[in-house]
């Protein structure tokens, strides 16, 4: 864990935010300082200039198209989202600790820093909520709880029961400020909820090797990654579900992949995030005693 103790819980790959920084500064340091202009599209027919029902996502500072979609959607400026979380700063409820983009800008997300924590074994484990304005036809602001353990590795999932907060607003919608309460409320619902299966995983003992082969749906053989994950666990004497989840949130986190960026969005929005909270789940469910 020493390893990766004093990485940034964003890898370095966004900036960070303090709170003496005004809302222009911290759009500055995320890279975020532009708009999304929607541009009609139009296209050219025998001579004729033909209108469509699309519009191209345009960024205000580089003028590249990052996305297409239908006139029905309405952008989510990034200073929007951003004046509604420093709202929240306001009150002593969330901090932004980092900001920064993914895809050239089809992501803009805010790391935002609570006071949630839960003491796992010998672990301490952190709450954060992941803010994310996403450019993207089919996608909406959206705001998840990453699971912080000591090493800087995420666990992100979704919120629990999110209503109408932002988690649930479409870009067909107007963006109401109002929106993140529900949020907030149900970070701490979804907290709860994992401080107690973190807990019951550190009480329940496995075998590690049984615990990852069938996780991996490896019933025999051996890949690069099985591998990994167990040399890591060896190292580390893995003997409860919490410690050999902890091996492979520590692997996706910082080791598998293919580079940083990469990584830390799956991570935190993808395919990993999915893995990893199943993961998590099935080392209690399983029972897959040692």
């Amino acid at each position: 864990m020493e390893k990766y103790a004093n990485l940034k819980p964003w890898f370095g790959l966004g900036s960070k935010i303090v709170p003496e920084m005004e809302r222009k500064e911290i759009l500055i340091a995320s890279r975020a300082n532009w708009k999304i202009d929607a541009v009609p599209m139009v296209g050219r027919y025998r001579g004729h200039i033909i209108e469509t029902d699309h519009v191209a996502l345009v960024r205000s500072d580089t003028t590249k198209v990052i996305e297409v979609v239908s006139t029905s959607w309405r952008p989510v400026q990034n200073e929007t989202l951003l004046e509604t979380i420093l709202e929240y700063q306001k009150n002593g409820l969330l901090r932004i600790e980092a900001g920064g983009v993914f895809n050239e800008g089809q992501e803009v997300w805010f790391l935002c820093a609570t006071d949630l924590t839960v003491k796992v074994g010998s672990d301490v484990v952190r709450g954060y909520l992941l803010v994310v304005n996403p450019h993207r036809y089919g996608y909406a602001p959206s705001a998840r709880l990453l699971l912080m353990s000591e090493d800087n590795s995420a666990l992100s999932v979704r919120l629990d029961n999110p209503r109408q907060g932002i988690d649930q607003k479409s870009h067909r919608q107007s963006f109401d400020i109002e929106n993140m309460q529900t949020n907030v409320d149900a970070m701490h619902e979804t907290f709860d909820r994992y401080a107690k299966l973190m807990t019951e995983a550190q009480k329940t003992k496995v075998d590690p090797e049984t615990y990852y082969r069938a996780l991996y749906d490896i019933p025999d053989g051996m890949t690069d990654r099985l591998a990994a994950t167990l040399d890591l666990a060896k190292e580390r004497k893995a003997k409860t579900a919490w410690q050999a989840f902890g091996v492979l949130l520590t692997l996706h986190n910082h080791e598998f992949g293919h580079g940083r960026s990469t990584r830390l969005y799956s991570v935190w929005m993808g395919g990993y995030a999915k893995f990893l909270d199943r993961a998590l789940r099935f080392s209690v469910a399983s029972k897959l005693g040692a």
